[in-house]
């Protein structure tokens, strides 16, 4: 059978069979451009679910932070302190995981490289570090010690930062948190929009043109 199209995430890729979709495209002279770009379409907006409900396929994504703490995302605390902002009060939220700027969900995006192939995932640096996880290491500039301090006695978590404070640096290891992927409901609507495209858009219309 041939292959369908291969789509590129940040965690490989995958080639999803479809039978003889490529002898007909032939057939008909269709070019598979504008069903790979509903493809990445297709993924780029599951992608984007993952964030609003913080897990990928069945896979709930882990809480910010460990259970027996109060500030959950220490690692905003120091880069804001680091720029001379006061750390906002969602540090202490466990929820929503990956979400600060919204920067990272906003630049997820697909692009169709070729006749087979769509890539969907991001250009953001830091994006595979938060999807497979790794260590994470943040120094706590000399200037902004003070403030720190300060930031962690008015909140009461002089306990939770007195490490970071001492060694002036952040040190811990992000969990992993898959957002880029093909999922099992991602394959079915791929396969809904080729039937379509194929029964009811340009591939069939190109077909009765000849």
């Amino acid at each position: 059978m041939a292959k369908f199209v291969i789509i590129k995430t940040e965690g490989g890729s995958v080639t999803i069979d479809m039978g003889d979709v490529y002898r007909r495209a032939y057939r008909a002279s269709t070019s598979l451009r504008p069903l790979l770009k509903q493809v990445g379409l297709i993924l780029v907006s599951s992608s984007q679910k993952s964030f609003e409900e913080q897990k990928r396929g069945k896979q709930l994504w882990p809480e910010r932070g460990s259970s027996g703490s109060r500030v959950k995302n220490k690692a905003l605390v120091v880069e804001s302190i680091n720029k001379g902002r006061t750390p906002p009060a969602r540090v202490f939220d466990a929820r929503p995981a990956l979400i600060n700027t919204g920067h990272l969900l906003g630049s997820i995006s697909a692009t169709v490289e070729n006749e087979n192939t769509v890539s969907v995932g991001t250009t953001v640096p830091y994006a595979t570090k938060l999807q497979n996880g790794g260590p994470i290491n943040i120094k706590v500039n000399d200037s902004a010690i003070a403030k720190l301090i300060d930031w962690a006695q008015k909140n009461e978590v002089m306990g939770e930062m007195r490490s970071i404070i001492r060694n002036k640096k952040y040190t811990s290891r992000i969990k992993p948190r898959t957002f880029v992927s093909i999922e099992k409901e991602d394959i079915e609507d791929i396969k809904d929009a080729t039937r379509r495209y194929f029964t009811e858009g340009a591939g069939s219309q190109q077909s009765e043109g000849e």
